[in-house]
């Protein structure tokens, strides 16, 4: 049977579980290869965190390797919008995967040497996140050219299953690895992930976008801005999006300094050591895995706009909630709404984002997305970092959880958000329609 074959009969109604994996045999090597790539991610960050540990014992250069990891997505971001809808994109994400295996590498032989010194730490951090943000918008353009329109929510719905059950294998197996085959060895086992990983995006099939008046032509300076100004006017210039962008920079905004505040206030306001915070970051995951396996269901029931909705509220109320916890069972109680919410409101975003976007300014929309959500995270934290000095912990939950759910409420409410005109749209730009596929010469 033809991979396209087994959806032909489910025009209106969306695949969900292994039919969904069976009807789309590109897809589920595109979902294989990214979770394989992210549980490998997830033993990466820890292993080079206890590396400028071991080596340093600094807190500080600890710190200055995240902002490493962190410049370049904000930097580069909308230009890597611009490579992924011009290039080759199935050729962008293999030639990224290898290129982060082989620095992962040269950075796991040189510590196993004892020639590794911090500054070359911060140079392949630096540079590995440089690829990384090149592929990323590369691969969120792909994605929705795998399925049918009507298995966008399926399609994400899984997609934020495999980021989760990723990224806790990958910390639940992190330790384990470190202690067994050392730092290097957990590093080698990153640059595997990658290997499998770019193996399996080769053998996808990846339908060509509808092409734009502009690609075909030689890519110049002039170009390169001129189609950069059309991405992000196309953002500016449709207000469901800049809805959802504005939405997701709240959010991140408020909800992103929990990261710093919370295991102050387990160790300060609950008195425990890191094992209760573990435990409540443990919980989270695992309500965030059960909400993954069910936003399918939740989505076709509500829509996505009122399933983005929900989510949101279910993320500022569990946030504001925080201000009643008094032991790590309220804690953990509110983390797990938290988790529940996560998956829901993101399955949401990325459906509404994607049906309103042509698949040639995919990787332009959502690298602009990426980059706003992710250029509020360290204001935030500064200013978490600062209110958390001059207000109790508690409070700064309330109010921060309180204040999110107003501005999702007032944003909301709104009548382009409101509007079912906003859903759909895609059908009159794009058809969507992965079948027959024609894989790119590489």
């Amino acid at each position: 049977m033809k991979e396209g074959d087994m959806i032909m009969t489910t025009l209106t109604k969306g695949l969900s579980g292994l039919a969904f994996f069976r009807a789309y045999p590109s897809y589920t090597r595109y979902w294989i290869a990214n979770t394989i790539s992210r549980i490998g991610d997830s033993i990466d960050s820890l292993a080079i965190m206890w590396m400028v540990l071991e080596l340093t014992g600094s807190t500080l250069l600890m710190g200055t390797v995240m902002v490493c990891n962190m410049l370049p997505n904000i930097l580069l971001g909308p230009f890597a919008g611009v490579l992924a809808d011009r290039l080759n994109r199935k050729r962008l994400m293999i030639i990224s995967d290898i290129a982060r295996g082989l620095l992962v590498t040269v950075l796991a032989f040189l510590f196993m040497t004892d020639h590794l010194a911090v500054w070359m730490i911060f140079v392949v951090t630096a540079l590995t996140s440089v690829f990384e943000t090149a592929q990323q918008p590369a691969r969120m353009a792909v994605r929705p050219s795998l399925v049918r329109t009507e298995d966008l929510i399926t399609s994400n719905s899984m997609h934020s299953f495999g980021e989760n059950a990723a990224q806790m294998i990958g910390l639940a197996c992190a330790g384990a690895i470190i202690a067994t085959l050392g730092i290097g060895g957990a590093l080698l086992i990153d640059f595997l992930t990658f290997v499998i990983s770019a193996f399996l995006i080769s053998s996808i099939k990846i339908p060509s976008p509808t092409a734009s008046d502009s690609q075909g032509s030689v890519l110049t300076v002039a170009q390169f801005f001129k189609d950069l100004g059309e991405g992000l006017n196309y953002v500016r210039s449709t207000r469901i999006i800049v809805i959802c962008v504005i939405l997701a920079c709240l959010t991140n905004f408020f909800f992103g300094p929990i990261n710093v505040l919370l295991p102050v206030f387990v160790k300060v306001n609950l008195n425990l050591d890191v094992t209760g915070l573990s435990q409540a970051l443990l919980v989270q995951t695992v309500f965030m895995l059960l909400s993954s396996l069910m936003v399918g269901y939740i989505v076709r029931r509500i829509g996505e706009r009122w399933a983005l909705r929900s989510g949101l509220l279910l993320i500022a109320g569990g946030y504001a909630l925080m201000y009643f916890a008094k032991s790590i069972l309220a804690v953990i109680a509110c983390i797990s709404i938290l988790g529940l919410g996560v998956p829901v409101a993101s399955a949401g975003l990325h459906t509404i984002i994607q049906r309103n976007t042509p698949a040639d300014k995919m990787g332009r929309v959502s690298a602009v997305m990426s980059t706003l959500v992710l250029a509020a995270l360290p204001l935030s934290t500064a200013a978490a970092g600062y209110l958390g000095e001059v207000m109790p912990i508690p409070t700064l939950f309330g109010l921060l959880g309180l204040l999110l759910f107003i501005c999702i409420l007032l944003l909301t409410s709104n009548k382009t958000f409101r509007s079912r005109a906003v859903l759909g749209a895609i059908d009159q730009i794009s058809t969507n329609e992965p079948y027959p596929q024609t894989d790119t010469e590489m």
